[in-house]
């Protein structure tokens, strides 16, 4: 049976379900977060995201941090660290869900 949500209204309760926690959700969060379906593209919540979700022991999350364009390209292992800082920044500034994502890491 199919969904009657739109594809944004979906997307909207993946989202919350991720700034509560769940791993799967915060996956796909972390996935637009990266190629910026929706929301506007933003690495370091991307990577925030697969980083809790592989924590909380979601593996395709660690797939897409040893074999995605975030790691290879985006934080090579020297830079791995500053998403965080870059998020604290955002969060600083107002951003309510770098905020929540923090909170989660």
């Amino acid at each position: 049976m199919a969904s009657n949500k739109s594809f944004k209204e979906q997307v909207k309760e993946t989202k919350e379900q991720a700034l509560k926690g769940e791993a799967v959700a915060l996956y796909q969060l972390g996935h637009h977060y990266e190629v910026g379906i929706v929301f506007e593209k933003d690495l370091n919540k991307a990577y925030a995201c697969y980083i809790i979700a592989k924590k909380k022991g979601y593996n395709d999350a660690d797939t897409a941090l040893t074999m995605g364009t975030i790691v290879t390209h985006i934080f090579p292992p020297t830079l791995q660290n500053s998403f965080a800082q870059e998020l604290e920044k955002q969060a600083e500034a107002g951003d309510k869900e770098a905020e929540k994502i923090l909170a989660l890491l």
